[in-house]
């Protein structure tokens, strides 16, 4: 049997149910009883428009990440930590590009060549000077 995520058993919950508490309706779904009363924060408008800097960077260098990136700001005289840079980039949506782990994992749909040379001898016409 498949798990309903949180956010589906938040929609069940009925504050307003005439036998079961909030408490014990969190109980039986498996929720903290403190997700019921978070709302989540929208983005502040400072934040916007230092997301929009961030942005500006992240496009002329893709392969930067939240250091290199505040280091830059910095260097163009917008003061920012780096927790704030990290923070807007994950709420962004905006990462660095690299290459992941495993690149040098061969893919197990290619094709394997064999190796032509193995059993050649192979000698050089050449003379050292």
């Amino acid at each position: 049997m498949e798990q309903a995520s949180q956010g589906q058993r938040l929609k069940i919950i009925n504050a307003e149910h005439p036998k079961l508490s909030l408490r014990r309706q969190s109980e039986l779904l498996n929720i903290n009883r403190s997700t019921l009363y978070y709302e989540a924060k929208g983005i502040d408008v400072n934040d916007m428009g230092l997301l929009n800097e961030i942005r500006d960077v992240w496009e002329r260098y893709s392969f930067y990440g939240y250091r290199r990136i505040t280091k830059e700001l910095n260097a163009d005289g917008i003061k920012v930590n780096k927790k704030r840079v990290q923070r807007l980039m994950q709420q962004g949506g905006i990462q660095a590009i690299y290459p992941g782990p495993n690149t040098s994992r061969r893919n197990q749909a290619h094709a394997v060549h064999p190796y032509l040379l193995k059993d050649l001898k192979i000698e050089s016409n050449l003379t050292a000077f």
